[in-house]
Parts: C-alpha cells; structure tokens; sequence
C-alpha cells in the first residue's frame, strides 16, 4: 500500500505524461488539457489510492481521459484473471 507522500510521488510523475499524451490525442495545447484533466474523474480517482487506477500507464490513462472527456463516461479496462 502507498503512503500519501507515495502517491503524490506516483502523481508527480505520472500526470505530466498523461496531459502531454492526451492533448496530442485531443489536438489541443496542454493549458487546455491540463484544465481537463484535473476536473477529470480520472483525476479523482487517481488521488485515490485504493482504486490502484495509478498501476495503467501513462499511454493508457491518456486514453482513458481522451474517452472521458469525448463521451462522458469513463470505463477502465477488465484486469485478466
């Protein structure tokens, strides 16, 4: 389990890349995605430890936000058992 110091570590890391990757996505500057991403539930989420949304990677969160702002809805993938 992370601590918070932890997680906003994982943060720290992981938001920059998802923001670049998902205003490339978006074709918009990343001010713009930026804005985006922090009104996100992805975001909110991601503040929350015990939903382990921090385990996908940068590419596929970027994704996730891309679908999230396009349709409303976020739908985070089935893990294989």
């Amino acid at each position: 389990m992370c601590s918070k110091v932890q997680m906003k570590g994982i943060l720290i890391l992981l938001c920059p890349e998802i923001i670049k990757k998902a205003a490339r996505k978006l074709h918009c500057r990343e001010a713009v995605a930026l804005d985006m991403f922090y009104s996100s539930r992805l975001y909110a989420d991601l503040e929350c430890e015990a939903t382990k949304v921090w385990h996908y990677s940068s590419s596929k969160l970027a994704n996730l936000l891309v679908e999230e702002i396009q349709t409303g809805r976020l739908n985070y993938p089935e893990e294989a058992s």
